[in-house]
């Protein structure tokens, strides 16, 4: 993990990997996922709870040599996956409200700031160390993690309401 801290274009390495998040997922969200960027935010949520909370995953961790963080990642990956895969499948998100123009941006960055606060919270504390101090105070403090993990439900509550 040398180097996350270097900097690129004048930016810290972790912050031009948010940056690139965040221009993935206004990609995905302009084009395929614009009727599915509820769904894939409460697919990341429920994805996110499962990855810190199921027991098992200590005992899978212990049985697979894969490197622990990586496990997690593509734990994190495939239950997101077969989440939103359900939740596409029933009729739950039918009526679900579908934003355009700016909100789908706010969305986009809703869903980076989901996906970060859960991939930091799994990380070592070795390796939040080596991370830039601007992306720190950002994504490492606890207070302000918490809040991150808010900003989503509270955002989508007032643009839907």
């Amino acid at each position: 993990m040398e180097g996350l801290s270097n900097v690129v274009l004048g930016l810290p390495l972790d912050l031009l990997v948010v940056i690139g998040l965040f221009g993935l997922a206004l990609l995905y969200n302009f084009t395929m996922g614009r009727y599915r960027i509820i769904m894939v935010l409460v697919a990341l949520y429920m994805a996110g709870a499962v990855i810190m909370l199921a027991p098992v995953l200590a005992l899978l961790k212990t049985l697979v040599p894969i490197p622990s963080l990586w496990l997690s990642l593509g734990l994190l990956f495939l239950t997101t996956l077969l989440t939103a895969g359900v939740l596409a499948r029933s009729t739950f998100f039918d009526d679900v409200y579908n934003p355009h123009g700016w909100r789908v941006a706010v969305y986009a960055l809703l869903q980076v700031i989901v996906v970060v606060v859960i991939v930091v919270t799994m990380v070592s504390a070795g390796t939040t160390s080596e991370f830039s101090p601007i992306f720190s105070k950002i994504f490492v403090d606890p207070i302000v993690r918490s809040i991150l993990i808010f900003v989503p439900l509270i955002t989508m509550a007032l643009l839907r309401g």
